[in-house]
């Protein structure tokens, strides 16, 4: 958990609060929470305020509260001279602050603490990637699952036979679920994924892709997958160049375009001033390649 100083004051005195994971300990008095400050959403929990020390004497612990979100008083219960708990069955909020106060003639701030709510990472499914042209980025792609509302830690791992590397993020929102790993670029980052310095990938090497993700919660790993950057390159558009029609006739044109990577495949789709969808030529039309 991050640290958190507040400073209170009150009749001249000051409580500064420190953030700890499970329990906070402040210099009047501790808040804590069980089972831990970071939970599933959903989860029971139970939250205590301690009193200590001996400032507070003249008070009685029944005038200890608690209080979420600086407004909503907890039902809390006696479980000693100076200590109460309040005990929440079903928490469903991925963050809430909650405030421990003792009313002793003026009203003291003991102690907060911040508790947090999320879910484990679902399992990276469905990768995908490709290259963008024959010298583009690889850009890997999955379903990342639902949202964590928590940090998680994702990472894109890669290994072909020489050695192995990764682009990873940590992030308290739902995964971008993409990734790019630089061909030429020494140092390059997108998305918020941090890739490698200066690593290009090699046309003649066979290549295993992975996603991971972990959190306070859980980890998942995807399903592995193998590619050569010939199975996995995307053709960039051809370039158009013109049309011509037949004097004589609006049904036979000659369509003309540029392309500089030995495309295998080239399909002509054409689409009618009149109509919004989009058709395949047919045999009936006669294609030029220019390179």
């Amino acid at each position: 958990m991050e640290f958190v100083g507040i400073l209170w004051i009150t009749n001249l005195s000051i409580i500064l609060l420190c953030k700890s994971k499970g329990a906070d300990f402040c210099a009047t008095g501790e808040m804590q929470v069980s089972p831990a400050s970071i939970i599933r959403l959903g989860s029971s929990i139970n939250i205590s305020c301690i009193l200590k020390g001996s400032f507070y004497n003249e008070c009685a612990a029944q005038q200890l509260y608690i209080i979420e979100s600086n407004t909503r008083q907890l039902f809390t219960v006696q479980v000693s001279a100076n200590a109460i708990t309040a005990h929440i069955p079903k928490f469903e909020t991925p963050k809430s602050s909650f405030a421990c106060k003792l009313l002793c003639h003026t009203e003291y701030l003991i102690c907060g603490i911040d508790i947090k709510a999320g879910n484990p990472p679902d399992q990276p499914r469905n990768l995908e990637c490709i290259q963008k042209g024959r010298v583009g980025d690889v850009i890997c792609t999955w379903d990342a699952g639902q949202a964590t509302h928590i940090r998680t830690k994702t990472v894109l791992w890669f290994r072909n036979e020489s050695h192995s590397f990764a682009a990873s993020a940590t992030t308290a929102e739902r995964s971008t679920a993409k990734c790019t790993k630089p061909r030429k670029m020494p140092e390059h980052q997108r998305l918020g994924f941090a890739c490698e310095s200066g690593h290009s990938f090699d046309p003649f090497s066979t290549y295993s892709v992975w996603v991971t993700a972990s959190n306070q919660l859980g980890y998942q790993s995807s399903a592995v997958m193998n590619f050569t950057l010939d199975e996995i390159v995307k053709p960039n558009a051809p370039t158009f160049s013109g049309i011509e029609f037949n004097g004589s006739t609006s049904f036979i044109s000659t369509i003309y375009w540029k392309d500089g990577q030995n495309a295998e495949l080239f399909e002509i789709w054409y689409q009618t001033t009149n109509s919004s969808k989009w058709e395949k030529f047919g045999s009936i039309l006669h294609c030029f390649y220019m390179v």
